[in-house]
């Protein structure tokens, strides 16, 4: 299996990371190694998590209130987004994108190459 991640879920997960990092020094550090576990554990068992509309499904990132929606196509795990699970923050991005349906702006195709 290959991971691919969407440029909107890069832009988010790296928000994210800075975010956490200005908050307190050594956490967005914390948040990206809870990410990269969350994407081994999809990698591993990509049919483990729940599915949410078609063919997304979501992994919650331990520690911190994010999840990770993805698309199983082939040999290749489509990192859809890296979404925050709040209310509150689920207005919009830094990637100029909504966060309270990214499913929605997730292609129902996605070309998987490099």
């Amino acid at each position: 299996m290959r991971l691919v991640l969407d440029p909107a879920a890069l832009a988010e997960l790296r928000e994210a990371a800075k975010f956490y990092e200005e908050s307190r020094k050594g956490l967005g550090h914390d948040f990206l190694e809870n990410v990269e576990a969350a994407f081994e554990s999809i990698m591993r068992h990509p049919t483990l998590w729940r599915r949410l509309n078609g063919r997304f499904r979501r992994c919650l990132v331990h520690r911190f209130p994010y999840g990770i929606i993805y698309a199983i196509e082939n040999d290749t795990i489509y990192i859809a987004a890296v979404m925050h699970l709040s209310a509150s923050r689920a207005t919009g991005s830094a990637a100029g994108t909504s966060r309270d349906s990214p499913v929605q702006r997730a292609p129902e195709r996605c070309a998987l190459s490099d």
